[in-house]
Formats: structure tokens, sequence, C-alpha cells
């Protein structure tokens, strides 16, 4: 993963500043206003990323059912991922992201999931919503990026991306237990969380 890869979107890159990039890590800020000509259509990302949304708004990724990201989810894209995004808040698409390398992520990977590991698309998982301790520990390293070490940042980053797969793992793990029998009413109340999440939202 070179620093001329490192780029959430295909787009106009004065949307995103890169705070920090390495051959195994990277974070940066991308801010896209609703009114920018790079928020609607389909975008594709070109790393593994884990995203913390600071505005609300919808996004749709071509393999799943479109969700609300918001300051309480973490958003989990693969490399060369396809997505769109549907505006809520006024802000657009504010958030600050984590990358790693392909060969860390797939390491994460197999630490739960061997099979999965070896996928072209080795993350199975879109979004995941966040302890309020996960949330902290990324504004901390966010925050704190001036004049940090660079082996230590790509520690927090590897960290922060294998703690919110491990916890997408374990709540995809308990959903499954007996959903085969209520597929379609966990479909409905998914969709149903959804739409209020945006409706309160807007509402804040």
């Amino acid at each position: 993963m070179s620093t001329r890869q490192i780029n959430t979107l295909v787009g106009d890159h004065r949307l995103e500043q890169i705070r920090f990039a390495s051959e195994v890590a990277a974070i940066g800020a991308l801010r896209c206003s609703c009114d920018s000509p790079y928020f609607r259509g389909q975008q594709v990302t070109n790393n593994f990323v884990v995203a913390f949304p600071r505005s609300a708004l919808w996004i749709h990724q071509d393999r799943a059912p479109a969700f609300v990201a918001a300051s309480t989810v973490a958003t989990i894209y693969n490399r060369g991922q396809h997505f769109e995004r549907r505006p809520i808040s006024p802000d657009g698409d504010t958030a600050d992201w984590f990358a790693v390398s392909e060969d860390v992520v797939r390491d994460i990977v197999a630490e739960y999931d061997v099979e999965a590991a070896g996928l072209a698309a080795p993350l199975r998982f879109t979004h995941v919503d966040v302890t309020p301790a996960q949330y902290f520990a990324q504004r901390r390293v966010v925050e704190g990026l001036h004049g940090a070490d660079r082996l230590a940042v790509e520690e927090h980053t590897i960290a922060i991306v294998r703690d919110v797969l491990h916890s997408a793992q374990h709540v995809s793990g308990l959903a499954s237990r007996g959903a085969l029998t209520q597929k379609r009413r966990d479909a409905d109340r998914r969709a149903i969380v959804e739409c209020a999440k945006a409706v309160l939202s807007t509402s804040c």
C-alpha cells in the first residue's frame, strides 16, 4: 500500500486530508458536503478501510442493504468496494478513516474467519455499532497524531481496525443463532431501525 494509493474515494482529492501514511497503515479525514459533485453517484474505495462518521447519512454498499452511518457506527469497506450515499445531515459525509495494508487486514480476518481471509473481499461486514470506548480510542489517535511516533501510530491504527472487525464478527455470530427462522422478521426490523435512525439524525 503506497501513499499514492491512500484515498478512500475516487473523486476530488481536495475532499480528503491524509493525516498519516506508511506502507502499513494510513489515517485520513473526509469532508464531502452534500452539494459536492462527488457526494452522489457511485464511489469506490482504494483501500481496506474502517471509517468513523461524524455526520449522519445513508450508505449503500453494493453487497448489502443501505444503512444509516452516524457517530455511533463504524463503517467497513473492502478495497474496490462500490457504494453510494444519500444525505441526512446537511454536513454531508464527514468522517475520519483508518486504512491498513492487505496483508494486515487478512491477518486480522484470519483470527476469526480463516475462509474469509482468503477471499478477494475478506471484509464481510458493512458496519457495526461502536462502543464509547472504541469511539474515544480513535479520537485519541486522530487528535494525537502531531509529533507521534510512526510505529506507535501504526500499532494504534491496526488495533482500532482489529477491534472493530472483531466486534462486527461477534455481533454477527450472536445474530446468527436461531436467525434462520426469523430471517424475514429480522430484515423488516433492521429496515425500521435504519429509518428511525435517519429520522432521529435529521431531528437532532
